[in-house]
């Protein structure tokens, strides 16, 4: 639960850029404004490789709660901060500097926070509910999604729009901070993971160094498997500006989105579920074939039927989605685990999730729709490949990889 309040907070950005791009800037230019917020919205990922590094290096030495608490406080006063921002028209480009910067704060905290909650998880679970324990911690992350789209429905439902332009958006804020406090509170009463606990003599001086010099080949795989989900979760976000398809909709794309993320929750639990019986491997590969559907699917039916166009999309996000973190947990040793899941998570977040948003705008006003079909199949070719040479460790324990 904590950890939705957190995504919450962070994703909030990729949703509110069309309001923002009214508020931070001059009334010209609005596709240049709005692929400058999406490069806001990509810095925030960036920075999360420097978050999970200092916080990861923290984790593995000293044990994983303190980090976990101090992620969601920074996280808190960064969400207050953009609340309060300024307007262009009250500070001209004040606001928007101050944006940038509390969004890489953002960064900073969530790049330890998802790692953080992925080892928690992990190393709390038992050997045969592993998958099934970190499928609700993305249940719960994706749920920030459904939280923050679901609210914007609600908003934009019941408020004007310049009501919404003038203090609505900022209410979405108040929310997640408030949000975060409440997550501050609840992980006070954490423990130490036992796994840790185990190992705490052990632990390496310099987790980073150690992992990136011992463990070349984890950190290709990792990045590979973080890779799928979060080009799945950016093309999801990537759907509110496709504004030439949402006519094949009976219903707003808001609330499409909105259905999106839920089906993802749902999905997750349940593919995490599953491969606690049947392993993670086959999974990946059934959601990679999966999404190779999604150019076929879009080309046929994007312009009469919106949920037929991204079935795979939604699909693959909610298998991949349940596996993913599990299969991390599984691929790092105890005493470098936390630092390995957050440089691999946060490797290809920053690049992959972080930046294609962006790509995909930039191609989108250059007339290349299709681009939100092709990009997720191709990236995930390089996993479906490096699936047939992974060795399925679902059902060992933690530390037999030490």
């Amino acid at each position: 639960m904590s950890s939705m309040l957190e995504f919450y907070d962070f994703a909030l950005l990729i949703f509110l850029a069309p309001t923002l791009r009214l508020i931070l800037f001059p009334h010209s230019d609005i596709q240049t404004h709005q692929l400058l917020l999406l490069s806001i919205f990509a810095s925030g990922y960036l920075t999360r490789i420097i978050g999970g590094i200092w916080f990861s290096h923290y984790g593995d030495r000293l044990g994983r709660k303190s980090t976990y608490i101090k992620t969601v406080a920074i996280m808190t006063a960064a969400s207050f901060g953009i609340a309060l921002l300024p307007s262009y028209a009250e500070s001209g480009y004040v606001g928007l500097i101050c944006l940038i910067f509390l969004r890489l704060i953002q960064g900073l905290s969530l790049g330890g926070e998802i790692p953080g909650a992925i080892v928690f998880a992990a190393e709390h679970s038992e050997i045969n509910r592993r998958g099934f324990t970190t499928g609700l911690i993305v249940a719960g992350v994706t749920s920030g999604n459904v939280v923050a789209s679901g609210l914007l429905v609600l908003l934009t439902t019941y408020l004007s729009h310049d009501s919404f332009t003038q203090y609505g958006w900022r209410l979405m804020y108040i929310a997640g901070a408030l949000f975060s406090l409440f997550s501050l509170y609840l992980r006070q009463s954490i423990s130490e993971t036992p796994v840790f606990l185990e190992l705490k003599n052990k632990v390496e001086t310099f987790p980073a160094k150690i992992f990136l010099r011992r463990y070349k080949s984890k950190l290709i795989l990792g990045v590979l498997i973080t890779s799928a989900p979060a080009i799945a979760i950016s093309s999801i976000y990537q759907l509110y500006y496709l504004s030439d398809i949402t006519l094949a909709l009976p219903i707003s794309m808001h609330t499409f989105i909105l259905l999106s993320f839920i089906c993802t929750c749902i999905g997750a639990i349940v593919s995490g579920l599953v491969s606690d019986k049947i392993g993670r491997i086959p999974i990946i590969r059934l959601s990679c074939i999966i999404i190779f559907l999604l150019p076929l699917s879009y080309h046929c039916f994007y312009k009469c039927s919106l949920l037929l166009a991204f079935l795979p999309l939604i699909v693959n996000s909610a298998l991949i989605s349940g596996v993913y973190e599990a299969t991390l947990s599984e691929l790092m040793p105890t005493q470098i685990r936390f630092t390995g899941i957050a440089l691999c998570l946060n490797l290809a977040f920053s690049t992959i999730g972080g930046c294609s948003p962006l790509l995909m705008e930039w191609l989108n006003l250059h007339g290349v729709n299709s681009a939100i079909s092709w990009i997720p199949a191709f990236i995930s070719i390089p996993l479906f490949i490096a699936s047939f040479y992974w060795k399925d460790h679902f059902n060992l324990s933690l530390n037999s990889n030490n």
